[in-house]
């Protein structure tokens, strides 16, 4: 083995062992811990030139060393590069994620995918002992296939939508008026003549075009066009108590409290921290937002690169868990909407097609 090769994988051990029992890690507990054939001097000399490079360091002069934010951005990446060449951390990954395909039929079981992206963070978060999140695709930017309207009270209504690939979101819409039955029925309709094989983003544009019994209801129409245009991409949070351990280390985790608190800044944060947009993507501590240096992220997109998933926790989380949970949940939605075939095309007068 070159020097090159040894160093780094001295580091790789340091990294691992240390997200282990979170201590100093000295040059006799990793010659201990993984039996290697150098001697103690050997390690100690690359251990001095690991720090030099920046990837580890010493809290204090007589401790054990600990990796830097680098050392750990280092380890991540080769975790990644080698789940891809199903290498050595392949076979890590795997280890204890036997529960994982036992729970992706029962995840994707889900009568909507409200309930797929809300149970998908809670998968993610227990697989990877951290935060879970889903950032679900925008549905302003998919082809409706049908639209339903069910009432829920004197005023109001849900609309179910079912789009391409056979996404489904629900959205309550409080009326200004009270309609009846067979009002609610011809506005379903109506509504259905607007929406299908369009995108829902466009379907404010097109009020114009309706028909003369649409328009007897667009009122009705234009006030859930009204409410269909907000944010509809939106965030599913869980496994916020994982960051009791973060705390009980000495973390400030008021600044990250912050940006969860807040969906928009958080999707914002998320979303910036992945500029190449496809695959996994690893952050450890260099993030747009001040006071979150201890901390990392780890991300995937699905659904086309619509939809980004990932856990997020302090820069010593379990990487090989994280990443190999992350990537695993994200193969799983991909595949369950690349298996259901979109349903409309737009025509050239905006009717449904079939393919």
């Amino acid at each position: 083995m070159k020097p090159r090769d040894r160093r780094y994988a001295i580091l790789r051990d340091l990294v691992e062992l240390y997200t282990k029992i979170r201590k100093p890690i000295s040059s006799s507990e990793l010659v201990k811990e993984y039996g290697y054939r150098w001697c103690p001097a050997t390690v100690r000399n690359d251990l001095a030139a690991l720090e030099r490079e920046g990837y580890i360091y010493k809290p204090f002069p007589s401790s054990g060393r600990v990796p830097t934010a680098k050392g750990f951005r280092f380890y991540a990446r080769w975790i990644i590069n080698s789940l891809r060449s199903h290498g050595e951390a392949a076979e890590r990954a795997l280890e204890g994620l036997e529960k994982a395909f036992e729970g992706i039929a029962s995840l994707l079981a889900h009568p909507t995918t409200f309930d797929i992206w809300k149970e998908a963070a809670t998968f993610i978060a227990s697989l990877s002992s951290q935060i879970g999140f889903i950032i679900s695709p925008d549905i302003g930017s998919l082809r409706i296939a049908r639209a339903v309207l069910i009432r829920t009270g004197e005023k109001e209504i849900s609309l179910h939508l079912l789009t391409e690939g056979e996404l489904s979101e629900r959205f309550p819409i409080h009326l200004p008026q009270r309609v009846n039955e067979a009002e609610l029925k011809e506005a379903e309709e109506a509504l259905e003549e607007i929406l299908k094989g369009r995108a829902l983003k466009d379907a404010g544009t097109i009020v114009e075009e309706l028909g003369p019994r649409a328009r007897k209801f667009s009122w009705i129409v234009e006030e859930i066009l009204r409410a269909l245009g907000r944010e509809n991409r939106k965030v599913y949070l869980s496994g916020l108590e994982y960051l009791s351990e973060a705390i009980r280390a000495g973390c400030d985790i008021k600044p990250l409290f912050r940006v969860i608190g807040n969906e928009r800044l958080f999707m914002e944060l998320v979303l910036e921290s992945r500029p190449d947009r496809e695959g996994i993507e690893v952050r450890v501590g260099d993030f747009p937002v001040k006071g979150l240096e201890e901390f990392a992220l780890v991300s995937a997109d699905f659904y086309h690169g619509q939809g980004v998933l990932g856990t997020f926790g302090p820069m010593w989380l379990d990487y090989s868990k994280a990443i190999s949970a992350v990537e695993l949940i994200a193969r799983a939605l991909s595949a369950y909407t690349a298996a259901a075939p979109a349903s409309v095309t737009s025509g050239s007068e905006g009717k449904a097609q079939p393919q």
